[in-house]
């Protein structure tokens, strides 16, 4: 199983994708992203898009966890986690009000490896200094330092 700096590693951080809505956020930034060769970038949305009017994948504190509602990664190779920031902070119905500043796009290829994922950002997501680096944009490096640290 990847590791979560290993997912981020793969996904990428991504910076100032303009969106009014989180729909629209969820489109840009999926169109933006380096979605692996196989997997089909239109079911991608869609899922997500699915999954999204569900139920909310804001977690709370600025943070949103979007992810198809479906495991899309055909081996755990495809598997990857992107940090995505919208131009500016979404709406996204979180339970704390707050709007969404961060987004960490999840793509799994079993139930084990999302889980691990989910849990990873949110353990990250208690520490105030790794909020605070969210907040203020923080790149890849500075990110796979931290978690490396964290370890």
């Amino acid at each position: 199983m990847m590791s979560l700096e290993s997912l981020l590693e793969r996904g990428g951080v991504w910076f100032n994708i303009p969106a009014t809505t989180t729909q629209l956020f969820i489109k840009e930034s999926i169109r933006s992203l380096h979605v692996p060769q196989g997997m089909d970038a239109t079911v991608l949305l869609a899922q997500t898009l699915e999954r999204e009017a569900l139920v909310s994948t804001a977690m709370g504190r600025g943070i949103a966890l979007p992810h198809p509602k479906t495991l899309l990664a055909a081996t755990s190779k495809d598997s990857f986690v992107a940090l995505v920031y919208p131009r500016f902070p979404l709406q996204w119905n979180s339970p704390d009000g707050q709007k969404v500043h961060a987004a960490f796009f999840i793509v799994s290829a079993n139930q084990q490896e999302h889980l691990a994922a989910l849990s990873g950002i949110a353990k990250l997501c208690s520490k105030q200094e790794f909020l605070e680096m969210l907040r203020n944009e923080a790149g890849l490096a500075e990110l796979t330092g931290f978690i490396k640290v964290q370890g």
